[in-house]
């Protein structure tokens, strides 16, 4: 949907925003020290990491050309060698869309999410 955007001027100001707010949040909760104020700090990171897969879904490509509908069927439908190129180029930025959408979705989940998680089931064992 975001065509000729770069990842990082999605993903900067969202992780800007979110550890301004995570520093926030955290030195809240660690005043109260309370089960519930764990529990809205988990709460709280849920939702920063749901706007930030919000974001990954939004910079993900729209790939007509990768589904069912968009490629030659054989060698007479490509008239020339410019629309060889264009069709590969087309192939080629998709998937590397593709491929920084999981790589940030991979770091979003290794260090935001299990990180939050963690947290949550240490206080729980205390």
């Amino acid at each position: 949907m975001l065509e000729g955007v770069h990842i990082l001027y999605i993903f900067v100001p969202i992780l800007v925003i979110g550890v301004i707010f995570l520093i926030y949040k955290k030195r809240n909760a660690n005043q109260s020290g309370d089960f519930n104020s764990k529990l809205d700090y988990f709460k709280f990171m849920f939702i920063l990491f749901g706007i930030a897969l919000l974001g990954l879904w939004f910079y993900l490509p729209s790939t007509p050309s990768l589904a069912s509908f968009g490629h030659p069927n054989n060698i007479e439908d490509i008239d020339s060698k410019e629309e060889l190129l264009k069709l590969f180029q087309d192939y080629n930025q998709a998937i590397v869309k593709t491929t920084q959408v999981v790589h940030w979705l991979l770091f979003l989940m290794i260090f935001w999410f299990l990180s939050s998680f963690i947290q949550l089931i240490n206080f729980l064992k205390k």
